[in-house]
């Protein structure tokens, strides 16, 4: 046997033997880790285990090439990036550089392909490099990336004074040279990766390592206090004086937690992961040993534990850098006294920032109502609050135990923040940061990182409460001209009320489901404590024991029924409260993800709103002959149809039309959209199917017009039809004409939510609508297709109760049906195709979208167009709908036939 192939089977021994003691030492730290060893305990011992099998496969490599270890050239094997930092999770890469002194000679070549070789052949997730000492401090001095690299470089094995000589160099030639410009790349990092998480904390599903508050907010204090401060492990930061001793053991506590998330996270992906992600995040919260505790289960403790651990971090993080840029404390010194603003109440005034005077540090100690001055002279008075003054009331809040003593000048001084003319969403910010906020509505901080766990609300309790008041301040800065909400938020008078509803609406959320009415009962002995007045206080609840009713009302009921108009406007009471009330709704709906509100949204809210300032000013609440305003209404629609078809129909034609149809298709359908349907009828001799398509750009729908003959069942394949071709409905007005022909619209969006303007799609939808009312094509194969062409999304897999709602009470001439349950692909054809196998004739419908739960609304009546009112008939139905979820869902179904 040659030498070659002595070597190459030694080498496929050393494999297989490292192989075996990989698995076996892995497995036993996985074990480790399921028993509850913490994080650090973990990524220390994986980071062990690697320097082990590197550390012992360069004295293999090196004997291997000569047993004289005079032949043995001096090189060093150092471990870098996250690997150099002395922690690895479970599928982490690690980086190794290969460190020689001046040029790659035979042995180092031999010696680092042969352990860099077998490092692959063991399975490493291996980044490696080969330089000299030279090549290092070159390219660290040109690139930013490297540098970093550097600076965790930690020695495993070779030539330990190699390895020490070129870290006094590197030291010396790069980063004390380099300092400033390292400090300045760094936070401009930070910035940008602030900047792509959307600089919040509280997101659905947290990036560990690069989000907000995650491993890289550490990692960069760790960077810094080495450029900077020369140390080399964050403790070393607190004689500096820049770090805290309770930010140090916050770091610690916050960096444990991280690295087992992060372990666990690995441990369940099989690789490496750093997405918290949603199907991930309850059997996490199990192995972390988080228990379901009363109405909470316990991923929601867990998670409200991972924000609460990345705010600290973000929080540490933020103001370190402050303090080593000196911002803050080189404040004072840049700007002289006569630059110095005395104020009232112990403050002073450098620059338009507020600081405590020197003589005056105690200012909060035996009057906290002061904390909440500070805010109002601010917010008032257009100043910044100094960083040195917002860490003092920090402490001032953490150090005093027990409940402050606001009294009636605490509730006047926090009510005249809200009532300010100028944005007020930084200020409250800020109030919850320090803790401020929540001593002064300590119900407010029990919604401190507060999780929903659902995948439509995409933040926290309290930061959407944050989003949502920043969104009133944007609409302060939208033209009026091109935005309603914007005109109506500058008419609203009282804007104190309105921001006061909108900072409690969800204060109710801490207790689970059913948070309005709770809401608005905590909101009572809130706003009792503030010593509010009777009508304000009124004012106010109003809005929050209503927050959802607008959003619900436009979406999931035919506001065009006079009865359901009536009984909203009833509700809200006045114009004013509208007005609040439909503001309310739009920054409510905005902060709960970034995709909530849509165009589709703001039309059917805008829409509502006109409906009911009409009732308002026209007073048609009150009990008056309308017979006259009503032939006035009809005709004034007559005029406008004549007008669409530029003159080419009579008022006789137009007048014709109107009498094949329903009262609500003429009063309900725009002008443009009665022209064409009267248009797609004249067509339709002939033909099975006639159609048209009115694209709306701007608010992200296309309105899909459509003729045939109008037979039960015909709805809902014209439903599978669309679902097939990847066209989502939102929403669909169904009437039948004298003749048995249906008149449909059905307002529709492309799978990106926009308006589906594919000419092509369209008539190949019209071709195949055709030939499955013809019976000559199956539209439930259709759908079948469409459903295994769209992978299964990976929310699938978190249930969503299903929930059938019968109504006879809100319409006086049609039965309400809703289906709430899991959406997936396919879900309105196979309801509507149910509901067809019942008899039932469909007249409305409304689809909602929230998360991975669809809600679908239907106005039905039986075959005869009457309203449905037999109990059984209606038990049949509840029982129908049951039996289909069933089989497949294998969840929990609630009925609720509500009224007969």
């Amino acid at each position: 046997m040659t030498d070659s192939k002595k070597k190459s089977d030694f080498k496929k021994d050393k494999v297989n033997y490292y192989k075996e003691i990989i698995a076996r030492e892995k497995e036993a730290i996985r074990e480790r880790h399921l028993n509850g060893a913490t994080g650090r305990e973990i990524v220390e011992s994986l980071c062990r285990l690697s320097d082990r099998i590197i550390t012992e496969l360069y004295e293999f490599a090196s004997k291997s090439y000569s047993e004289d270890p005079s032949k043995h050239s001096k090189c060093v094997i150092a471990a870098v990036g996250g690997y150099g930092r002395g922690s690895l999770s479970p599928f982490s890469d690690i980086d190794v550089m290969f460190l020689y002194q001046n040029r790659v000679d035979e042995f180092i070549q031999t010696v680092s392909e042969d352990i860099f070789h077998i490092l692959w052949d063991l399975g490493f997730d291996l980044g490696h490099s080969c330089r000299s000492v030279g090549d290092c401090l070159k390219l660290a001095e040109n690139d930013f990336k490297t540098m970093t690299s550097l600076i965790e470089a930690r020695f495993i094995t070779g030539d330990k004074d190699l390895f020490d000589s070129f870290s006094k160099t590197f030291n010396i030639r790069v980063l004390h040279r380099k300092g400033e410009f390292y400090l300045r790349q760094k936070v401009l990092d930070r910035n940008k990766r602030y900047s792509e998480s959307g600089r919040t904390i509280q997101v659905l599903e947290p990036n560990i390592k690069d989000g907000p508050g995650g491993l890289r907010d550490i990692h960069t204090i760790y960077w810094i206090g080495k450029v900077v401060y020369k140390v080399d492990c964050i403790k070393a930061l607190v004689p500096c004086g820049c770090l805290s001793q309770e930010d140090h053991e916050a770091i610690e506590r916050g960096l444990n937690f991280l690295w087992r998330v992060r372990n666990d996270l690995h441990y369940l992906s099989s690789r490496k992961n750093d997405i918290l992600g949603f199907e991930f995040q309850t059997e996490i919260a199990k192995h972390l040993r988080y228990k379901d505790e009363g109405n909470k289960p316990a991923v929601e403790h867990f998670m409200k534990d991972y924000y609460f651990h990345a705010k600290i971090n973000s929080q540490i993080c933020t103001d370190f850098i402050k303090k080593t840029c000196k911002s803050d404390a080189d404040g004072r010194k840049i700007f002289s006294v006569f630059r110095q603003r005395n104020l009232e109440e112990g403050f002073v005034l450098i620059n338009d920032s507020l600081y405590v005077a020197r003589n005056n540090t105690d200012v909060f100690q035996n009057s906290p109502v002061k904390l909440l001055q500070v805010f109002e002279i601010a917010q008032n008075h257009g100043y910044n609050i100094s960083d040195s003054l917002l860490q003092t009331m920090k402490k001032e809040v953490t150090k005093t135990d027990g409940e402050f003593k606001w009294g009636k000048e605490g509730g006047r001084l926090f009510l005249s923040i809200l009532n300010s003319k100028k944005q007020i969403s930084r200020k409250i910010r800020q109030m919850h940061e320090t803790g401020v906020l929540d001593r002064f509505i300590p119900e407010f901080g029990e919604l401190d990182c507060l999780v929903q766990f659902d995948i439509y609300h995409h933040y926290t309790v309290d930061e959407h409460t944050l989003i949502a008041l920043e969104k009133l301040d944007e609409l302060e800065e939208q033209n009026p001209r091109e935005s309603i909400f914007c005109k109506v938020y500058r008419e609203i008078e009282r804007k104190d009320l309105l921001r006061l509803a909108v900072l409690l609406h969800d204060i109710g959320k801490v207790g689970g489901k059913g948070h309005v009415p709770r809401s608005a009962d905590i909101s009572r002995k809130i706003l009792n404590r503030m010593d509010i007045s009777p009508d304000d206080m009124e004012k106010v609840l109003t809005l929050i024991g209503n927050h959802v009713l607008m959003m619900h009302t436009a979406e999931r009921r035919d506001f065009l029924e006079e009865k359901t108009i009536k009984e909203f406007s009833k509700t809200v009471g006045d114009l004013e409260t509208l007005k609040m009330l439909m503001i309310l709704t739009y920054a409510d709906v905005n902060a709960v993800s970034p995709y909530a509100w849509n165009e589709w949204r703001s039309e059917l809210v805008s829409r509502l709103y006109f409906k009911t300032y009409k009732y308002f000013t026209k007073r048609l609440y009150e009990d008056i002959d309308y017979t006259a305003e009503y032939r006035e209404k009809i005709n004034s629609i007559i005029e406008k149809v004549i007008n669409k078809s530029e003159g080419t129909l009579t008022r006789e034609q137009v007048v014709e039309f109107f009498d094949t149809l329903p009262e609500r298709y003429i009063t309900g359908t725009l002008a443009s959209r009665i022209y064409t349907h009267y248009k797609l009828l004249r067509e339709m001799k002939g033909k099975t199917v006639t159609s048209s398509v009115i694209h709306n750009s701007k608010v992200g729908y296309s309105d899909f017009l459509v003729c045939f003959e109008g037979r039960i069942g015909s709805f809902s394949k014209t439903c599978g039809v669309l679902t097939s071709k990847g066209i989502q409905i939102l929403g669909a007005e169904i009437y039948t004409n004298s003749e048995g022909v249906a008149v449909d619209t059905l307002q529709c969006s492309d799978r990106e939510g926009k308006a589906a303007e594919d000419d092509e799609l369209w008539m190949e939808i019209e071709e195949d609508l055709a030939l499955v009312l013809e019976g000559k094509k199956n539209v439930e194969e259709m759908v079948e297709r469409q459903r295994k062409y769209i992978m299964r999304k990976r929310y699938g897999a978190i249930s969503v109760p299903t929930e059938i709602k019968i109504n006879n009470e809100e319409s006086n001439s049609y039965t309400i049906i809703e289906v709430h349950a899991q959406d997936r692909i396919g879900l309105l054809y196979d309801v509507t195709r149910i509901l067809a196998e019942l008899r039932l004739d469909i007249n409305l419908a409304k689809i909602v979208t929230e998360g991975n739960q669809a809600i679908q609304i239907f106005y039905l009546t039986d075959e005869e167009h009457k309203k449905i009112r037999e109990l059984e008939r209606l038990q049949e139905i509840a029982s129908t709908i049951k039996k289909f979820f069933e089989p497949k869902e294998k969840r929990e179904v609630k009925e609720n036939v509500r009224s007969f």
